[in-house]
């Protein structure tokens, strides 16, 4: 049996603690691309966060992105598949724990969202490496 795909973890697999992708970790996904395997990244991140690092791969075609819940196809830019949460459901999870010491961070699109009070203690919820995609 002939492998076709090959798919990695961003976070602690093909990006360090320090959000680094190792020579040799880049050089072997290059290798694979130039082989004819689909590589693809599967993560928890969203489009934007791992935006950096597509812009060296640009010979992989997709992604599978917040957790599963984002396909897509990297040439177009097209999702080829999206679950989107409802909105009253969102409020509601909001709501449920207002006042408790927890945080949430949601992601539309391409992009990841998190209330002001949140993003003050991204450390404090070991959440600090999402503190580069705010602005």
């Amino acid at each position: 049996m002939k492998y076709v795909l090959l798919a990695t973890d961003m976070d602690g697999t093909a990006v360090n603690d320090q959000n680094r992708m190792s020579p040799r970790t880049e050089e072997a996904i290059h290798r694979a691309l130039a082989q004819g395997y689909e590589v693809i990244f599967s993560t928890g991140r969203c489009p934007a966060e791992i935006r950096p690092f597509l812009k060296r791969f640009p010979d992989m075609h997709y992604a599978v992105c917040t957790n599963g819940s984002l396909i897509m196809d990297l040439r177009t830019g097209i999702p080829l598949r999206s679950v989107v949460v409802d909105p009253a459901v969102v409020e509601q999870a909001l709501e449920a724990i207002q006042g408790m010491d927890y945080t949430a961070g949601f992601y539309l699109g391409d992009e990841f969202y998190m209330d002001q009070g949140a993003r003050n203690h991204l450390e404090h919820y070991n959440c600090a490496c999402f503190q580069q995609l705010f602005h």
